[in-house]
């Protein structure tokens, strides 16, 4: 590919890519839809009352509160996923469709503790009413020209994907009784930055750092949407994003359209909303730091847990290692062991024992995929697994060490406290449910036969409650209300717990006997995961613009003051009354639950539509491609037409990949006509059929610290030349038929923020394909690589070697994809070898950017040593193919969202005396990888 092709593919860039499963639901899944005006929500048989509500607040949104988008109406296909652990959501254009993740997040403090799919209707059908209204002016006829890959690229590069996600954020918050608007952590991370006096750059803000913590997008995104409602009304975005989305102006339509409406630049724009935070907030010093953060990286210290009465066990991540349990003392740090790979980082310690959950997959169902109980002793270094393929969260074990508490979501819903045996994982116990449906988050044992819980209830509101665990009767030791709580932690008879206050989160104690409420601390950016020691050492970790550090108190007899308990439950809108208020407020109580018509969805429904079509030209070939997948995600196609201008030939063609069975069905048919070689006695013309069927297998064998990825695949092809025109009766046309088998393997440990590759990894390809007729032909491909740290911290040495064997009979050649020495144009020998070492190592963190167009945050350098030999079979004769290099990698942002990585390579050519040696010094672009595997 030319150079010339970097800026189309930067085009498409900002295509918003999300991740969408493909074929990843297993065929026992029945679905069945609820179909109304504005949505059909496709959903697995039995998740009825879930859909119902959903497809209700829809309609209600739809009504109310879409007018501060637009007027357009489109409606949407959402999916509801109920077999992953994952707690997510998205709207995608390219095919126009929404997912929804069921599993809630047990954290409270992350995404509120309002019902999960409540949460995400409001939220992401903000998405859908964004991008209905965003198809005008220029962006129109992007989708016209590329269908709704065209709208994508044109909307994202129009409108920052700060604004998609604070707009959202803002709804879930404006339309209900909390939303991240109202949860103090969720201002944590920018609160830190002024805290501390950071004065960055907003690219930086925009674009993030590897080296220094920046908040993400959502919160940027909150911020500045909320301000512009507060100051400039509820109608403000809608002007202006239509302004944007028309593309006026043509250049920075976004920012001109802020400058129209708001009567100020842009930078001053962004300047004023930031400082309208800044100046509410208090950010008194707090209390003392047992951690200090640094600024080459990010570090979190989180969970900390007393293991003596002056040493903590704590999960210690950052951007250059990877998340690991630590012996935290007055002498220094200890690692105990790195953590297995999981969705959350919660874990419970008692006596040399740490709990914990971790993710493993299914290996063929990516949509459905488990969350399993472990227990590491530290002691002996063991880990056991006690459950297998269960779906347990926020274990916590006895004192006495026999049994372990544990919280369960099944995905019919469901959810339920159970009782495990602590040495077999056994069930033992399943609490029982209220009449009214709880959600328990981080039960902690108080005694055996009971647990203190934080609780959440069907609206959402939250109390501390201690749960029989052989009756399940409740007994709340707190008034509902919408402020979280989190963490609970119990010292004889007092608990020690988070909880949100105001405009920031604290520590709170309350005493079980009498139940008097304690605050305990006074932290500007919140304290959370309390621990406490006998001598009344109260540890706890807390926001920092470093990351997460530990910071302590010695707790004195006026810390145990009671507080008057108050029974408020609403949450207070913090920093923006007005413009929160503008909506009309909590709409969800008065929501009632929808009663529409229910019917089967059949899985391949709508199996082709089409949904964006791509022309491009790459000298000598014109081509025109349309794409479609179906809304379950189990079936891909392609048609296409290719014109190639140096034969005058015309290829036409359609290829599919149907994902809803155990393996991947894969196949194609394209039929080219008129292609013609000349030489200069003759010029022979013929039609070529080219068809192909296969089946491929895709296993994800993750488990504990590793990833793992097995594909299996083969595949028969037909290839028919049938000649035309003046030699089509003396030339008869082959007929080839071929088969492929190959095998991919891939293996690596996690990777930190700041690793350039894992510190450890295999990768393994076994390629073979055969002529199968009366022609001969074969081609045998492997290589592999290894991968390994290197002398710095970040830095990796990677060794890499391949081997291809084909035939000399030379009546079939198969494509060559051997990977061969860097700089020499590759050669097609009966047999090749090549033997490669790497060695990657981090240059410079720019953060810096240009215009608001490219950002980069990394400089890094690989040097490479290749060798490659190949052998001819007629004359024996064997050639050598040694280059040496620099490679720069150039690791950026693009229209401050879509990360591209491109490079320079400099190679010398060792050999310089045999085929492909053109130039002893090579001078060569690379280009991105990730965007040409699109």
């Amino acid at each position: 590919m030319r150079i010339h092709a970097l800026l189309w593919l930067l085009l498409f860039s900002g295509f918003s890519a999300y991740s969408q499963e493909f074929g990843a639901n297993p065929p026992s899944v029945k679905w069945q839809q609820v179909n109304t005006p504005e949505a059909r929500v496709v959903y697995p048989r039995g998740l009825d009352t879930t859909a119902q509500r959903i497809a209700a607040i829809v309609h209600y949104l739809n009504r109310h509160t879409g007018i501060t988008a637009g007027t357009a109406q489109r409606k949407i296909n959402i999916v509801l996923q109920n077999q992953t652990t994952l707690a997510n959501g998205y709207v995608g254009l390219a095919p126009w469709r929404s997912e929804f993740f069921l599993t809630p997040r047990f954290n409270s403090f992350d995404l509120g503790s309002l019902p999960w799919a409540e949460n995400l209707a409001i939220h992401e059908y903000r998405h859908v009413q964004q991008y209905m209204n965003y198809r005008k002016g220029l962006s129109k006829l992007a989708y016209i020209i590329l269908g709704e890959e065209g709208q994508a690229v044109a909307n994202s590069a129009a409108i920052p994907n700060w604004f998609f996600e604070g707009d959202a954020v803002f709804q879930e918050t404006a339309v209900s009784g909390q939303g991240r608007g109202r949860l103090p952590v969720f201002f944590n991370g920018y609160r830190s930055l002024w805290k501390a006096d950071k004065k960055y750059s907003f690219m930086k803000l925009r674009n993030g750092s590897l080296r220094h913590y920046m908040p993400d997008h959502y919160a940027l995104g909150y911020l500045l949407t909320g301000y512009g409602r507060e100051k400039y009304g509820d109608r403000f975005w809608t002007a202006v994003t239509d302004d944007a989305a028309r593309f006026k102006g043509l250049f920075y339509p976004f920012q001109k359209a802020v400058k129209k409406y708001a009567g100020i630049t842009y930078s001053d724009f962004v300047e004023n909303a930031l400082q309208f935070y800044k100046d509410q907030s208090a950010l008194s010093a707090g209390d003392a730091f047992i951690t200090a953060g640094n600024n080459r990286y990010v570090s979190d210290y989180s969970l900390p847990y007393f293991a003596g009465e002056d040493s903590l066990v704590v999960l210690k991540k950052t951007y250059r290692s990877l998340p690991a349990w630590w012996l935290v003392t007055a002498k220094g740090e200890e690692k105990i062991r790195v953590k297995d790979i999981a969705r959350d980082d919660y874990y419970a310690y008692r006596n040399g024992k740490i709990i914990y959950t971790a993710y493993e997959p299914d290996a063929r169902w990516g949509q459905r995929d488990y969350s399993v109980i472990k227990v590491f002793d530290i002691a002996t270094k063991q880990t056991v697994q006690l459950t297998h393929r269960s779906k347990y969260f926020q274990p916590d074990i006895a004192q006495d060490g026999t049994v372990i508490v544990a919280v369960q979501f099944t995905p019919d819903q469901q959810q339920e406290l159970h009782v495990l045996d602590a040495a077999t994982g056994a069930l033992l116990h399943r609490v029982p449910q209220p009449a009214e449906r709880l959600v328990y988050t981080y039960p902690a044992f108080y005694g055996k036969d009971h647990v203190v819980s934080c609780v959440r209830n069907a609206q959402g509101l939250m109390t501390l409650a201690m749960v029989n665990l052989q009756t399940g009767a409740t007994d709340n030791l707190l008034p509902w209300s919408y402020e979280v709580k989190g963490f609970p932690f119990l010292k004889g008879d007092t608990v020690y717990f988070s909880a949100g206050s105001g405009y920031q989160d604290d520590i709170f104690a309350v005493d079980i006997k009498t139940r008097n409420l304690f605050k305990l601390t006074n932290e500007p950016l919140g304290a959370y995961q309390p621990a406490v020691n006998n001598a009344g050492r109260l540890v706890w970790s807390s926001f920092t613009a470093e990351g997460l550090q530990l910071k302590e108190k010695h707790l004195k007899a006026e810390d145990w003051q009671p507080l008057m308990q108050i029974a408020t439950i609403n949450a207070p809108d913090l920093y923006l009354p007005g413009a929160l208020q503008q909506t009309g407020g909590n709409i969800l109580d008065s929501i009632s639950y929808g009663r529409y018509p229910v019917s089967t969805y059949g899985k391949l429904s709508a199996p082709f539509n089409f949904h964006s079509w791509r022309p491009y030209y790459e000298q000598p070939e014109w081509s025109f491609t349309v794409y479609g997948q179906n809304i379950l995600n189990t079936f891909q196609s392609q048609l296409y037409y290719t014109y190639n201008e140096n034969e005058g030939s015309h290829k036409t063609g359609f290829a599919g990949v149907y994902g809803a069975w155990f393996p991947w069905v894969t196949g194609g048919v394209s039929y080219t006509f008129n292609r013609k070689v000349s030489d200069s006695v003759r010029t022979i013309r013929w039609n070529e059929l080219n068809a192909n069927i296969g089946v491929s297998l895709p296993l994800d064998l993750t488990k504990g610290r590793w990833y793992k990825n097995l594909t299996l695949a083969s595949s028969f092809n037909v290839e028919q030349l049938n000649i035309t025109g003046k030699y089509k009766d003396s030339i008869a046309g082959p007929l080839f038929n071929y088969l492929q088998f190959s095998v991919n393997w891939g293996s690596q440990t996690q990777q930190a923020v700041q690793h350039i590759n894992p510190h450890f990894a295999q990768r393994f390809l076994l390629r073979y394909r055969t002529v199968i007729n009366d022609h001969r032909a074969h081609q045998l491909l492997t290589s592999a690589s290894l991968y390994f740290p290197g002398i710095g911290v970040n830095h990796s040495l990677v060794l890499s070697g391949a081997f291809q064997v084909r035939d000399t009979a030379d009546q079939y050649r198969f494509s060559n994809n051997f990977p061969f020495a860097r700089g020499y144009n590759s050669v097609d020998a009966p047999r090749m070898w090549k033997g490669s070492v790497n060695y990657h190592l981090p240059l410079a963190y720019p953060d810096w950017g240009f215009a608001q167009i490219v950002y980069c945050s990394r400089i890094r350098a690989n040097l490479f040593f290749d060798y490659a030999r190949a052998k001819s079979l007629r004359t024996g004769d064997v050639f050598s193919f040694r280059s040496t290099g620099t490679e720069v990698f150039f690791d950026t942002k693009w229209w401050n969202q879509q990360p591209v990585t491109f490079g320079i390579r400099y190679s010398r050519l060792i050999d310089k005396n045999v085929i492909g040696a053109n130039n002893a010094n090579l001078w060569e672009f690379i280009l991105p990888v990730d965007l040409l595997s699109r």
